[in-house]
């Protein structure tokens, strides 16, 4: 059995929905065929958004952390479910044992097989700003985002979930957001924030989209040879 390495500390609602997800995933007759996993969280640590964006104190430490946390438990495979972390990724791939599979990558192969070429961009700011996702796209791809004013409602929007508000009465606000001249042409959405999962059930009613969670979860499956449900 492949032991999994969570770190899910930096939206712990959304981390919690991670997990959750994760296991919904699994193709499991018994207790058995799940995978061991380890999940931290640590949401006192430093915003990495204030840090990327506005100077504040740095995360890194406490990431550096847990991730030899996780090391000393002797994990398999790490996930990072928050896509604005993926700053640090480098960083702590210079310390993790196990190898970390990459969220944005994993969004990035989904667009390749989806084959879509206008994609809107949902994620926070600092994902926006620092093009965390730029890399990850194949080739003929093109990333869509949202100008300033529509920005700010999806930090909302976000914000908003990380608060505990449902996401089904989000998820309106979502749609209009989407919906405005910015988008026009856009052939599908990344929900590229791990909050935004709470609002992927109904947003998908209207809207052709790509969920980062999950995009990680499968990827992080795959590469620990847990079966999946289609």
């Amino acid at each position: 059995m492949k032991t999994l390495g969570l770190l899910a500390a930096f939206g712990p609602v959304a981390g919690a929905h991670f997990y959750t997800h994760l296991l919904q995933l699994v193709d499991a007759k018994t207790d058995a065929d799940y995978p061991g996993i380890v999940l931290l969280s640590r949401p006192d640590i430093p915003d990495r958004i204030g840090f990327l964006l506005h100077d504040g104190p740095s995360p890194l430490p406490h990431y550096i952390a847990m991730t030899r946390q996780l090391n000393a438990l002797h994990v398999d495979y790490v996930a990072i479910a928050s896509a604005t972390s993926h700053a640090f990724l480098s960083d702590l791939e210079e310390v993790s044992e196990a190898p970390i599979v990459n969220l944005l990558a994993a969004v990035g192969a989904e667009v390749a097989g989806q084959r879509v070429r206008r994609v809107a961009l949902l994620g926070t700011s600092a994902s926006a700003r620092l093009r965390l996702y730029e890399a990850h796209m194949p080739q003929g791809s093109t990333l869509i985002y949202p100008p300033e004013s529509a920005q700010g409602e999806l930090d909302s929007i976000i914000y908003a979930i990380k608060r505990g508000e449902p996401g089904v009465e989000l998820a309106p606000r979502l749609s209009a957001l989407t919906d405005q001249p910015w988008a026009a042409g856009v052939e599908s959405c990344i929900l590229g924030c791990t909050e935004l999962h709470l609002v992927a059930e109904e947003f998908g009613k209207t809207h052709r989209m790509i969920d980062s969670v999950d995009c990680l979860a499968r990827a992080l499956l795959a590469v620990a040879g847990v079966p999946t449900l289609a």
